[in-house]
């Protein structure tokens, strides 16, 4: 009778200890599937957060964080940089004017670098620059083309002084603006500008392009306006 009661007991607990087991089996895989789990989730929320950051980091072009101001600078900054280097380079072939022709050098290689530079400005906020002229700023140019020679210092350096004034405006809201890159351009663009519009009001002066303000000043020489002609 003992026996059979010692007998029972131990069948009980190796059944007991066998029960023991294969919980600590199912509960051993649930953790290792859980900790697979939860690995994979932090692997890929880690990978996420990388190429976010990356991306950020990058400065990925998005041209729709730009406003209508800033979209509108990219296209007027290259569109007039164009009119200057064109310009520039018909009146180097032209000239008979050394001063003339020497600032006219001058434009050629400044806005050829300005060019450059807001190429890679616009590239960087996922703009492009104007691939050709409007009509309108063609016909500007041609007027330039079609001047008589005798004219021709006359007019392109009245073309300038307009030209820059235009410009040191244009540039001096752009060197507002929230976004980084344009406004960095405009601010390290805006002195070269300044000496242009400086140095295009000198040789006005020299060709005597107007007789407003004694020759003193310029700011509101028309295109149309040569020698002792004052402006309407």
């Amino acid at each position: 009778m003992i026996y059979n009661h010692n007998l029972k007991k131990m069948q009980m607990m190796k059944k007991n200890r066998v029960m023991s087991f294969l919980i600590l089996v199912v509960i051993g895989s649930q953790c290792c599937r859980n900790s697979s789990k939860t690995e994979n989730t932090i692997s890929s929320k880690t990978a996420a957060d990388t190429a976010l950051d990356t991306t950020m980091r990058s400065g990925a072009p998005h041209p729709g964080s730009l406003d209508t101001a800033e979209k509108a600078f990219v296209f007027n900054a290259g569109m007039d940089g164009k009119i200057e280097l064109e310009a520039g380079q018909f009146v180097i072939g032209r000239t008979k004017n050394p001063a003339v022709k020497n600032f006219a050098q001058m434009m050629v290689n400044d806005h050829t670098r300005i060019e450059d530079q807001l190429m890679k400005t616009a590239k960087s906020v996922g703009l492009s620059l104007p691939a050709r002229l409007p009509d309108q700023k063609v016909g500007e140019l041609q007027k330039l083309k079609d001047a008589q020679r005798e004219e021709l210092d006359k007019k392109y350096i009245i073309m300038m002084i307009n030209a820059h004034k235009k410009a040191i405006q244009l540039f001096d809201k752009a060197a507002t603006f929230k976004n980084a890159p344009l406004r960095t351009f405009a601010v390290n663009t805006l002195p070269v500008l300044k000496h242009h519009a400086k140095m295009a009001a000198e040789l006005g002066k020299k060709l005597n392009v107007s007789n407003h303000g004694a020759g003193d000043n310029l700011s509101s020489v028309e295109a149309d306006t040569l020698g002792g002609k004052s402006p309407k």
